[in-house]
């Protein structure tokens, strides 16, 4: 990773790719953020560039793409406030990004109840999550670490409260869809995890040493 700090040994390896056609085809996925503005997946690798047309951030840069499930998935939401927590999101070379399949409306009233400080899209037809090899299922699976001073029945009673106070219990996404972490170098998949559960997602310390950011 020119640039950037390697991944220790110790980081987990990384699941099978998607072929080269797949990535090329979510690329063209439409992602919205939380006004209902449209743009491709493909867009959030690209540079920005000062007014002489220099980029604004020299050398290579990581994005880090996290897939949530639903909205109202109170065991995403305690991932979300973990990756709050313990991953940098000042660092002009690295970006990480989350991709929640409900609708984007809901997105305003995650970002305040997560005190979430990335940025948050939203793809509600699920078909950037099938392309990228991320499935369906209800299986819970083992409690992670990342639920610890949460539990699973608070992170239930929690989705449903949202549901129901936040206005649109309907909209919060397939509850059936479980989402994954990929990483980019630059416009370059080096890395991914699918969860196989619905409480799956990679343990935030081992995704810190996947990025570079702990031993």
């Amino acid at each position: 990773m020119a640039g950037l700090p390697q991944a220790p040994s110790s980081a987990p390896p990384s699941e099978d790719h998607p072929s080269p056609e797949a990535i090329a085809a979510a690329g063209e996925i439409t992602i919205l953020d939380a006004k209902g503005n449209k743009a491709p997946f493909n867009s959030l690798f690209e540079v920005k560039k000062n007014e002489d047309g220099t980029p604004e951030v020299a050398g290579d840069i990581l994005t880090t793409v996290i897939f949530i499930r639903h909205f109202y998935c109170g065991v995403c939401q305690a991932y979300v406030m973990s990756l709050a927590q313990d991953i940098p999101h000042n660092t002009p070379n690295r970006k990480l990004l989350i991709i929640g399949c409900g609708n984007p409306a809901l997105i305003p009233k995650y970002i305040s109840d997560t005190s979430c400080p990335f940025p948050i899209y939203a793809e509600p037809t699920g078909k950037l999550y099938s392309i990228l090899g991320m499935t369906k299922t209800l299986q819970q699976g083992k409690m992670p670490k990342y639920m610890e001073g949460h539990g699973m029945i608070g992170g239930t009673l929690k989705g449903i409260w949202h549901a129901l106070s936040w206005g649109s219990p309907l909209s919060g996404g397939n509850i059936s869809q479980v989402g994954g972490e990929f990483l980019f170098m630059n416009k370059d998949l080096r890395w991914c995890h699918r969860m196989k559960t619905t409480m799956d997602h990679v343990e935030v310390e081992d995704l810190k040493k996947v990025m570079g950011l702990s031993e």
